[in-house]
């Protein structure tokens, strides 16, 4: 059937590549995942913060529920309490402290903006926030008809 060792052992180096390249494919999913969900739990936090938090922080008796979580749920994963899941309690803990960390910061900036000088509006309107100039004017014209 071979005419030749050579085909066979081009056979079994394709098969032995393949192979390599379906167990990095997995280690790059399971990386694309991870990645979601801090970027995910980031998002949500920040949303249930911001929607239902007042002053900007969801708090359950005084305790930024961002701040607890993410280092509950971060102590749980270094524990190994979360088994073969302890990578992304730990990919979600992470989300969780960076929600809070960006909120900190934020909240920061604008008060050294303050303390900088700039009038009150200017510290806590963004470039990209509610009343900023459309980035695309033409494009953005239907949006500036909504917001009026």
């Amino acid at each position: 059937m071979f005419h030749s060792d050579n085909v066979l052992r081009q056979l079994t180096h394709f098969a032995t590549k393949s192979a390599g390249i379906k167990g990095h494919a997995s280690r790059v999913a399971g990386e694309a995942i991870k990645t979601g969900i801090v970027a995910g739990s980031t998002f949500g936090m920040s949303y249930v913060n911001a929607r239902y938090g007042s002053g900007g922080s969801f708090e359950v008796q005084g305790v930024p529920v961002d701040l607890a979580g993410g280092l509950l749920i971060s102590a749980l994963s270094f524990a190994d309490i979360l088994g073969k899941y302890d990578e992304f309690g730990h990919a979600l803990g992470s989300g969780l402290i960076g929600a809070y960390a960006a909120r900190l910061g934020a909240k920061h900036g604008a008060e050294a903006k303050l303390a900088a000088g700039k009038s009150p509006a200017a510290a806590t309107k963004g470039h990209f926030g509610v009343g900023a100039q459309p980035l695309y004017p033409t494009v953005d014209a239907h949006v500036q008809d909504w917001a009026a």
